[in-house]
């Protein structure tokens, strides 16, 4: 099992999902705001994230997953077919282990599956929003 404590972890796709655990992560001393990357296509909410949590967030997924020795797909199932291509690319010897994250994505985590160095893990948190999201829910 992975220390998250001595992780970097990337989200891409800093939507709610990705705010609920990186909020989750940092509210359970999971890990260190300076450990996690976040990306995502609109400034504003890399601006938000980053005063909100001190983690490091932009738009440049490729930034994100280059800084981390995990990385959670948080993103919409339509948006995997460009985000997938575009990490691959990136990251032609493989990206690191990635968590894929999205009811309805399956296919896509396959995908990424295949490549060398990833596993995949389909999670859905239980809350639709970080407001009062105060621990993460583990397996026993």
């Amino acid at each position: 099992m992975t220390d998250l404590r001595s992780s970097r972890i990337a989200f891409v796709g800093s939507g709610v999902m990705a705010e609920v655990m990186i909020s989750g992560l940092l509210s359970q001393g999971a890990t260190e705001p300076e450990r996690i990357w976040a990306s995502g296509p609109r400034e504003e909410r890399a601006a938000q994230l980053r005063e909100a949590y001190g983690i490091h967030a932009s738009t440049d997924n490729l930034e994100a997953v280059a800084n981390a020795d995990l990385v959670v797909l948080s993103v919409k199932p339509q948006t995997l077919p460009k985000v997938l291509p575009e990490i691959r690319e990136g990251h032609p010897g493989g990206a690191p282990g990635a968590v894929h994250h999205r009811r309805g994505a399956d296919e896509g985590a396959r995908e990424l599956a295949g490549a060398p160095r990833h596993r995949s893990l389909h999670a859905e948190p239980p809350l639709p929003h970080p407001a009062g999201y105060d621990r993460l829910d583990r397996d026993p």
